[in-house]
């Protein structure tokens, strides 16, 4: 894995999609699309892996505006390939991306957040709303999280990337402790995600917090 800086401010200033020609490379467009959309680039920018995976998939950092002092981790190149055994036309979305909301990047999650996004393409597993993710170990020491349940992202901006030809389905991660894990067992993911947005929990990971259950 290399962290790299995108070409420009490396203090991560926008930069309008629509300045670019029509025939710049795709990832460049990817790139100035989620600054537009969600914030600004922050080192290391991108999270970059030197392997022959397909789809090839980075992750990128993404910065704070004045009204949000979060950031953001968020998939690039999952969409480049319709997810194996999702039909198109159907009602669940082919081209998906994830995304992680936290108060602070960090090195461990890119690693985390990448190795979530190959699952798709190895294994098969078709990723929408209510999907479920079951990790060996805590995503940091001393944590109960090492789940994790897919949820539709609340970023409206986000809602018209689109992917030859197709509206690319961006999914938040939550993670999850081994009890919530067992009730999305028993109940759905779905139930599960209503129960934590009753129990009060945002989209902001929260590495030490406790299991509502």
């Amino acid at each position: 894995m290399k962290r790299r800086n995108p070409d420009g401010d490396a203090n991560g200033v926008d930069s309008p999609l629509d300045i670019l020609p029509d025939d710049a490379p795709w990832i460049l467009r990817r790139e100035r699309f989620y600054e537009r959309a969600i914030g600004p680039m922050r080192q290391p920018a991108v999270y970059h892996w030197q392997d022959d995976n397909d789809p090839h998939i980075d992750v990128y950092v993404l910065g704070s505006k004045p009204d949000r002092t979060i950031e953001t981790m968020v998939t690039g190149g999952m969409a480049d390939r319709p997810m194996p055994g999702v039909k198109a036309g159907g009602r669940t979305a082919r081209r998906v991306e994830l995304l992680v909301d936290l108060p602070r990047s960090a090195d461990w999650l890119a690693v985390i957040l990448r190795e979530i996004a190959d699952v798709p393409f190895r294994y098969g597993v078709i990723f929408t709303e209510g999907t479920l993710i079951e990790g060996a170990s805590p995503i940091r020491p001393g944590s109960e999280l090492r789940h994790a349940v897919l949820a539709r992202s609340d970023w409206e901006t986000l809602g018209h990337f689109v992917v030859e030809g197709e509206i690319v389905s961006f999914l938040s991660v939550l993670f999850i402790s081994d009890e919530e894990l067992h009730f999305a067992r028993a109940m759905g993911g779905t139930a599960l995600l209503r129960m934590l947005e009753s129990a009060g929990l945002g989209r902001v990971l929260e590495v030490g917090r406790k299991s509502v259950l």
